[in-house]
């Protein structure tokens, strides 16, 4: 299985539509996992840990074993409830999801040739409560899905959900019948093309490339309707760029594969085509990754790995040294037709590199400045991860609890700093990361590397590249608003005011108030965003939750109807006491920016707050009128 470029499509265009973020992770984190198991209590004896090719040995079998296990993981991967509330993204805020959706729709012939008509799903229309997400695409900063499983009668259904709107509404779509596995990906070329299938070389190489479990499955209208496509083996990577798609296949029984085949096809359509390579690849993990025309692909042939460059879409290859180990692939991510970024896993620590020649050299970048000095300083754990969002600009995961977050660099990789507004949650790591365009992001995050059940119940999006981020938390689906009579309060109808802050035993909360200013009836549903501003109203690292805090409880998103000069408001709570990693005191704020539930624009008012805890601050639902704690 590749670890190519996470988010589809690049082009010369500015923005890159996303594509599957649950990518060769999975891998990686086994063999760090493998690598822990095997040289715990050794760290100062490296002639007492396997060697490479044992290391390699056991991945494999490993990996088949874990074929066995993906009923019982996908079973305990962590339940992702229906729904999503965005803190800031790009100025915007949502409420919990609402939920949405067309009724279910019978099967729709596919394309003659290659296509199979299937049926369209089932469970149309209704986030299920015990979604439980495994692949999540994009195809821009406002449109993405979700693909994961639902129970269904005793067992459990593949269920897709969509949003259009950046977060703020799902809706379940119809899905293919491919029994998801551990290896599962979907991925978005643009907001209708669509693809989903099980990647190889994971453990799970199914042999009968016509069967249900080994379906490539394809979509034109936005995931209405889904067909079977033959594309000529199992696939071992995957990418789109601009108008095409690039596909690795192989034929591939009990682990084993052979006859690799390049595969590329325009992205409206399900004729794909072999292209011949100039090396025999020998193991099924290749990463892969495209920007317009501009293909790059790592394979390993025999004991080396070599590097394929194409500049035109695939007619030809030219042959590159790899910056890769043979067998135990990486990430590569192309941000232009000559800067590669790349995470090289090693066996027991990984390199991140860059490239600035379209892959004819890569240099290591100063991961020393991130603080790891557990073996060599320029090395990373194997579960490191980059997301790059230009030639200058990327954010890097280490891939160790020991030092988690996020390292930025604007210059290349010269220098990181850490980016403080993305924390994950104690004994939790980053998964993957990755850029849609130039300054919208999203980063996974789950559970410690010993733990076989991903923890996606949250994740973080950001809209400056990278230099703020939000958490993104997963609640329950709540019933829609939309229909109720009532247009939204607009920005512009609002004012904002703080109440007396209300502080004891070093927690405080303050209400937010909301007054409409306007001679018109409006409404207000959900939650507002907020960060905190210094005093020349630059932006502050802020960690925002949705819900009670510490002294107040969360009364759930209800609809507000505010008639001209009526109120609502909200707590915003916070711990005003410094913990471990905090300064002393904990920085203050000068201003508040206020995003009202579902606007673009923003308020910002006065607002001295002091949160602790990393900058930590929860806000709950607005209710009618003002309350007394």
């Amino acid at each position: 299985m590749s670890h190519s470029e996470p988010w589809g499509p690049r082009s010369p265009l500015p923005a890159r539509p996303l594509a599957s973020c649950c990518e060769t992770q999975n891998r990686r984190t086994a063999m760090a996992d493998l690598r822990r198991s095997l040289t715990e209590g050794l760290p100062g004896n490296p002639s007492l840990r396997p060697s490479i090719d044992e290391l390699r040995s056991r991945i494999r079998k490993r990996h088949k074993r874990r074929v066995r296990r993906v009923g019982i993981s996908l079973g305990i991967l962590a339940a992702m409830a229906g729904g999503i509330g965005i803190a800031t993204h790009d100025g915007r805020q949502s409420t919990r999801v609402r939920v949405i959706g067309p009724p279910p729709t019978a099967s729709t012939p596919g394309p003659e040739g290659t296509a199979t008509s299937t049926a369209s799903g089932s469970g149309v229309g209704q986030v299920p409560s015990d979604f439980a997400p495994i692949s999540f695409a994009a195809a821009s900063s406002d449109t993405f899905w979700l693909l994961g499983t639902a129970r269904c009668g005793d067992g459990s259904c593949t269920a897709i959900m969509r949003t259009t709107d950046g977060g703020r509404s799902f809706e379940r779509i119809p899905s293919p019948p491919l029994p998801l596995r551990a290896s599962s990906e979907v991925r978005l070329a643009n907001s209708r093309d669509g693809y989903l299938f099980s990647e190889s070389g994971v453990g799970y190489s199914p042999s009968d490339t016509g069967s249900p479990e080994s379906g490539f499955y394809v979509t034109h209208d936005g995931g209405t309707s889904w067909h079977q496509v033959t594309i000529g083996g199992s696939v071992i990577a995957f990418a789109t760029a601009g108008s095409e798609a690039y596909a690795v296949v192989a034929t591939c029984t009990s682990g084993d594969c052979s006859r690799y085949r390049f595969e590329r096809s325009l992205v409206t359509q399900d004729t794909w085509s072999d292209v011949p390579l100039p090396v025999t690849p020998s193991h099924p993990i290749a990463p892969l990754t495209a920007y317009g025309k501009h293909v790059w692909l790592s394979v390993s042939s025999g004991t080396r790995a070599v590097l394929l460059s194409s500049q035109n879409g695939g007619d030809s290859f030219a042959t590159l040294d790899s910056p890769f180990t043979p067998d135990l692939g990486g990430k590569l991510v192309a941000t232009s037709s000559t800067v590669l970024w790349a995470v090289v896993p090693t066996g027991l620590k990984s390199h991140a590199m860059r490239s600035t020649d379209g892959g004819a050299s890569f240099k290591t970048l100063a991961a020393r400045s991130l603080g790891n000095t557990y073996y060599a300083p320029e090395m990373l754990e194997n579960s490191a991860d980059v997301g790059a969002a230009s030639d200058s600009t990327a954010v890097l995961s280490i891939g160790s609890a020991v030092y988690p977050g996020l390292y930025r660099t604007t210059d290349g990789g010269a220098s990181f700093t850490k980016e403080p507004t993305l924390q994950p949650d104690q004994g939790t790591s980053l998964k993957w990361i990755g850029f849609t365009d130039r300054t919208h992001g999203a980063a996974l995050e789950y559970t410690s590397a010993s733990s076989p059940a991903l923890s996606l119940d949250h994740f973080w999006l950001t809209s400056d590249a990278g230099a703020t981020w939000a958490r993104v938390t997963i609640n329950s689906a709540v019933p829609s608003p939309a229909a109720v009579a009532g247009p939204r309060c607009t920005t512009t109808q609002l004012s904002a005011s703080l109440g007396p802050p209300d502080a004891g035993a070093g927690h405080v909360a303050v209400q937010l108030i909301l007054k409409n200013t306007s001679a018109r009836t409006c409404t207000l549903y959900g939650y507002v965003g907020l960060r905190l501003l210094d005093a020349n109203r630059r932006p502050m690292a802020t960690r925002l939750f949705r819900g009670p805090g510490m002294s107040v409880t969360d009364p759930g998103p209800t609809l507000i109807v505010l008639l001209p000069d009526q109120l609502a408001s909200a707590w915003i709570t916070f711990n005003e006491i410094p913990v471990d990693g905090d300064p002393s005191p904990c920085p203050v704020s000068a201003y508040l920016q206020i995003t009202p539930p579902d606007q673009p624009d923003v308020l910002v008012i006065e607002g001295r707050l002091n949160p602790c805890g990393r900058a930590s601050v929860a806000v709950t639902a607005l209710a009618p009128g003002t309350a007394v704690r």
